[in-house]
């Protein structure tokens, strides 16, 4: 025999998640059974999937939403009341939060201080040793950069008349 009762489709019952959720209390399984969103749901893996993950939001909204006081319980009174009749001499080994801050930030400049100093020598070194060389090399790189050449009496006498010539207007 065919089943002739009507198929609906994944979109649609997953509108009517909240209907089905609301009626999941009150109604018995046998009711819920003849219902063919109720069918898709234990046919569909995904649908039933979705279903348990909508049910479960919706549960822990509701729990968040509750007016219930919550209170600390006993164990929480007694130790507070312990931390007070110690006084300010049982505080003594808990320094505050400014103070661990400071602590930490000196601990950390104590290692980075010398660090830094080495660096800096290792730097001032390279340059030294950079721009220094070998007295012998420094000779040879001024007489390279400026060969001075003796003035030919050629030269001597250009450089007389040229002055002879400025004096005279020419």
């Amino acid at each position: 025999m065919i089943d002739e009762r009507p198929k609906i489709g994944c979109r649609h019952v997953r509108r009517l998640f909240p209907d089905m959720l609301a009626s999941a209390d009150s109604a018995n399984a046998t009711a819920r059974a003849d219902r063919p969103e109720w069918r898709h749901l234990e046919s569909c893996a995904g649908c039933e999937l979705e279903y348990r993950l909508f049910a479960l939001s919706s549960q822990a909204l509701n729990l968040a939403a509750c007016p219930e006081r919550i209170e600390p319980d006993r164990e929480f009174f007694k130790g507070l009341r312990a931390r007070i009749a110690r006084g300010p001499d049982g505080l003594a080994g808990i320094e505050p939060r400014e103070e661990r801050w400071a602590s930490a930030l000196l601990a950390t400049a104590r290692q980075l201080i010398p660090a830094m100093a080495i660096l800096l020598l290792l730097i001032i070194g390279a340059t030294l040793m950079w721009n220094s060389g070998h007295p012998r090399q420094q000779a040879n790189r001024q007489t390279e950069a400026y060969e001075i050449q003796e003035p030919s009496p050629d030269d001597v006498l250009d450089s007389v008349a040229a002055v002879e010539d400025k004096r005279d207007g020419r």
